[in-house]
């Protein structure tokens, strides 16, 4: 068996002290189900008489963990601790747990490994969790089988928690309960989904139900590469996202999908409603075969429904199959006034974006509706339309502006700037849908992970256990604004039932940075896997450490150095045992030295430590088997 090292999180460089927090200010703790199978992060299963203070001793459930070292147990558990949840399914073990420590990290073993079911379990107010601690990170969960009570029981509530990042969590299949969508968050939180989704959540006549809301003002909340998927509601608007805050509310969505998203609500919007003054923006985005149907009356907005007060910006995004049905208006985008508590106007800006198979019996594509003269104003450029039914409806007293659109049919008065054809084809970078749910994936995935080729270049490796139609994989690059360019394209193994291992080799990497590997199918379908962070290899502050092989377990270290030094290399356990340590002779051509280690190592987070006369520097590595 390999085991193999991986980049874990940010290169840890320290130049005149060891690193207090991960020998002895942070802790670890490890939580693992009662089965091995799969298992990344421990070594034995769980156990409730384990101390879960080493992965060779885990607890049994993550609310053991809680209530044994969090706040209602022994207080242990602070900012810079992590907690590590392995492989496995969670059945009804963990629910209504009060994540309230700031700066705390839970790391499950990936999303399609790491399943916390609640299997329906609870009379009321089931949640997973509620959040209110700042800068947290989850990442690598499934959430399943919540909100079956009749009480406030949605999935997880956000809080007034600043800066928390959610990367690759899905919530998926959840009733609504009493509670409201699957996800709420509200008191002015700051939140940032990466990958992940939000799918299968249905409503109910009398509750919401649905993926996300964003209720109340001061929110600011950012999705990249989400999935929302086959959510539903009968209560409220917007069935996959709904947005009401005033002016400083804010949302942004970035590389997202909106499919098979339904609402039969008075409000509308089959995937999005958002008013009272919200702002949101949409960038290289999906809508596919959203739909709001309430037939008793008029609905509005099949993929967006925009109310009273609120500012929507669409960039690059295509609109495909969406529709509202019976007395529908606004197939893709509907703005309607009359929708929404507070606000005045309402004002959406679309460019270059493609409609295509949108329907609706007034405006196919667009439609504007102004209530209590409230203004409804829209202004496209830079768009195409099919061109084939009502594109473009002005209601009543909307104004909407066209530009470089071509001549789209329309009704009711329409500002044309310019009918040529000038737009481009929308740049979208949509993830894929697995369909059902995410059951099935392209390629089993295995891991991501970045290192230094010798000479002063970053490669970067993966890994797949398995693809099925797996034509290429595309690698990102960005620095810290997120804002990725494509630098490769490498060709996938198609279906093969065989571990494939990949490696490409970035001679042109910034200081520092992210990489993001996502994989298209045959058909066109891209889905994106992970996203990692790497330090430059032009520094002698990096290190980068990988190629653990059992049993001879040996260790290669990357790093540079700018003199001829003796430097003590050491690599340390989480619990500041040192596992193994040399002495080396480093000069500057000497970019990498192999350190035999003499044992297996346990799965788990370890600190190599380089140590010369004149400075001290480490990072961090994450063995998996």
């Amino acid at each position: 068996m390999k085991t193999r090292a991986l980049i874990w999180g940010e290169i840890v460089v320290l130049s005149f002290l060891m690193s207090t927090s991960f020998l002895g200010y942070s802790a670890n703790y490890f939580v693992n189900d009662n089965s091995t199978t799969g298992d990344i992060l421990t070594t034995t299963v769980g156990a409730t008489i384990n101390s879960g203070l080493t992965n060779s001793l885990p607890k049994a459930s993550l609310s053991e963990i809680w209530n044994t070292y969090g706040p209602s147990g022994t207080n242990a558990i602070t900012s810079g601790d992590t907690i590590f949840v392995d492989a496995g399914t969670y059945v009804a073990l963990d629910a209504n747990l009060n994540l309230n420590v700031s700066g705390i990290t839970i790391i499950g073993a990936g999303s399609g490994m790491t399943i916390f079911d609640n299997d329906q379990s609870s009379s009321d107010a089931n949640r997973w969790a509620t959040i209110t601690g700042n800068n947290i990170t989850i990442t690598g969960i499934y959430l399943t089988g919540y909100n079956y009570g009749v009480g406030d029981a949605n999935v997880l509530q956000i809080t007034g928690a600043s800066n928390l990042t959610l990367n690759d969590v899905i919530v998926n299949e959840n009733l609504p309960g009493g509670g409201s969508s699957a996800i709420v968050i509200n008191g002015g939180s700051s939140v940032n989904f990466f990958g992940g989704g939000s799918s299968c959540n249905p409503g109910a006549a009398s509750v919401a139900g649905g993926g996300v809301n964003i209720e109340g003002n001061g929110n600011t909340v950012q999705f990249h590469d989400y999935t929302f998927s086959a959510n539903s509601k009968d209560y409220q608007g917007g069935s996959a996202l709904r947005v009401t805050g005033d002016a400083t509310t804010f949302v942004s969505i970035e590389r997202s999908t909106f499919t098979d998203n339904e609402n039969s609500s008075t409000e509308g919007g089959g995937a999005i409603f958002i008013a009272n003054g919200a702002t949101m923006t949409i960038e290289e985005s999906c809508f596919n075969n959203n739909t709001a149907n309430r037939s008793s009356s008029l609905n509005y907005g099949g993929a967006i429904l925009v109310g009273r007060g609120s500012l929507l910006a669409v960039d690059n995004c295509t609109f495909d199959g969406n529709s509202a049905t019976s007395s529908g208006n606004g197939g893709a985008i509907a703005i309607n006034t009359n929708l929404g508590s507070s606000g005045g106007s309402a004002t959406v800006t679309v460019d270059t974006c493609a409609f295509t198979n949108n329907a609706a019996i007034d405006g196919a594509d667009i439609l504007g509706r102004v209530s209590f003269s409230r203004p409804a104003i829209f202004t496209i450029s830079q768009s195409t339309f099919t061109g084939s039914a009502e594109d473009v409806t002005n209601d009543n007293s909307a104004s909407i502006t066209i530009a470089n659109s071509g001549s789209p049919s329309t009704a009711g008065t329409i500002t044309f700037t310019n009918t040529d054809v000038a737009s481009t084809t929308p740049s979208t970078s949509c993830p894929s849908i697995a369909q059902p749910c995410f059951s099935v994936l392209p390629v089993t995935f295995d891991d991501f992970w970045a290192s230094c080729d010798g000479d002063e270049n970053i490669q970067l490796n993966w890994s797949t256990l398995a693809e099925i139609n797996n034509d290429y994989f595309i690698l990102e690059r960005a620095t810290n604004d997120l804002n990725f360019e494509e630098i490769a394209k490498i060709s996938g193994a198609g279906t093969n039932a065989s571990k494939q291992d990949y490696f490409y080799i970035d001679r042109d990497a910034f200081a520092t940075g992210y990489y993001r590997l996502s994989q298209v199918d045959y058909d066109g379908s891209r889905t994106f896997l992970k996203t990692i962070f790497s330090t430059s290899c032009n520094t002698r502050k990096a290190i980068y450490a990988h190629n653990f092989h059992q049993p001879t377990a040996t260790l290669e270290i990357f790093f540079h150095v700018d003199q001829i030094e003796v430097a003590e290399i050491s690599v340390i356990s989480a619990s500041g045992s040192i596992i193994a340590s040399t002495f080396k002779s480093l000069s500057p051509d000497l970019q990498a030295t192999k350190l035999q280690l003499n044992q297996n190592l346990d799965p788990g987070i370890y600190l190599i430590s380089v140590r010369t006369q004149s400075e001290s520097y480490q990072g961090r590595i994450l063995v998996t088997q």
